[in-house]
């Protein structure tokens, strides 16, 4: 019971506090007192580590999850949805991590787990069906995500209907899929529509309708609808601010966001504030090689050179391309990207034969990638 009530609690957005405080006296008891039934371990980890998850502590979620998928396979199988709930949860964490090779084996396991059921597996199979699709896009495979995305979206809508808030999740991640690989403006019924539905279901302030409203003003970005996304990322950023506090990642991105905003805008002191922001949160956090810091390093990098400030752009563009291509490789699409915006702040300094080769390097990937 305590277990149910903690991620009720943070699923309504009722108190991540309270979440925890229940979570940890449910693990606490089973591991006392209900130690023999070991099924209460698992649903008390899965509880805790799903709070973790919100509150931004995934190191600490990853170790109760992969706690909870051993014991939950031990006690109920391999194949059993509990032991694919927790594997699916793991999954995630990993990618929450930067970990994309490790989370991508077991995106695809949980999906091959839901696909087993015998019973009910509608929303296994959905969720597990998006996962998969997240994880690839995080590596760059867009056609082969964008097949799953369709499939989490068919499932949800046609065995769950559109009024849940899976379909709503998964029709949401299928727009942003659609709108890196091809125009943006196109997809912004399809991101309306999600969030239009999850706000019914949840609520307005709920985190999955924030994450919503968080995307699209990203894609209003992309559309040139500049002065549209502005109130939609200011009105992100307060919310989770009011529910998660300053330091939290979700926040940072929204700062990171808010940055590139502002630096599209010309308000390039307001986009230094926001991005500066961003780095510290998620270096301190996530440490200095996490790809999200290496986004953060890249964005405050463009910023600086925007501004004229090369001296202090330089550095954080050269660091922000070490950190893709350690934990990306060379022919990924954000190290191609960063090595082209440090190319043009050398050339910017009068350093063109040191540009050189990063553009070199970026047309030989583009045309392995695309021929």
């Amino acid at each position: 019971l305590l277990s149910a009530l903690s991620e009720v609690a943070c699923d309504l957005s009722l108190d991540l506090d309270q979440g925890e405080a229940w979570a940890r006296a449910a693990l606490e008891l089973a591991q006392g007192p209900l130690a023999a039934q070991r099924r209460f371990a698992v649903s008390a980890r899965h509880a805790l580590g799903h709070v973790m998850k919100l509150l931004g502590q995934f190191a600490e979620a990853r170790v109760l999850f992969e706690c909870a998928a051993r014991e939950a396979a031990e006690c109920y199988g391999e194949s059993h949805a509990e032991t694919a709930n927790c594997v699916a949860a793991l999954s995630v964490v990993l990618e929450n991590l930067g970990l994309h090779h490790e989370a991508l084996p077991l995106c695809e396991r949980a999906l091959q787990m839901a696909e087993a059921q015998l019973g009910p597996k509608d929303e296994l199979e959905a969720v597990a069906c998006d996962n998969l699709a997240r994880a690839l896009r995080a590596q760059g495979r867009l056609e082969e995500a964008l097949a799953l995305a369709q499939r989490a979206m068919h499932v949800a809508e046609t065995r769950l209907g559109p009024g849940h808030p899976i379909f709503a999740v998964t029709l949401n991640n299928l727009a942003s899929l659609q709108s890196l690989l091809g125009r943006p403006e196109d997809t912004l019924p399809l991101f309306e529509r999600s969030l239009e539905a999850m706000e019914a279901h949840l609520g307005p302030d709920h985190p999955l309708t924030v994450d919503m409203v968080n995307n699209l003003a990203v894609t209003m970005v992309e559309a040139g609808r500049l002065a549209d996304a502005l109130p939609l990322h200011l009105r992100t950023l307060a919310a989770r601010e009011a529910r998660l506090g300053s330091r939290h990642l979700a926040v940072a991105s929204s700062m990171s966001n808010i940055a590139g905003l502002y630096q599209k805008l010309g308000r390039l002191d307001d986009a230094r504030v926001a991005g500066r922001r961003a780095l510290e949160v998620r270096e301190s956090t996530l440490g200095p090689d996490h790809p999200d810091t290496g986004e953060a390093l890249e964005r405050l990098g463009c910023v600086e050179r925007d501004a004229g400030r090369t001296a202090e752009a330089l550095p954080l563009l050269q660091r922000a391309l070490r950190v893709f291509e350690d934990r990306l490789g060379p022919a990924h699409d954000r190290t191609v990207n960063s090595a082209q915006h440090l190319a043009i702040a050398l050339v910017q300094v009068g350093r063109p034969a040191q540009a050189l080769p990063l553009l070199e390097r970026a047309v030989a990937a583009s045309e392995g990638q695309f021929g």
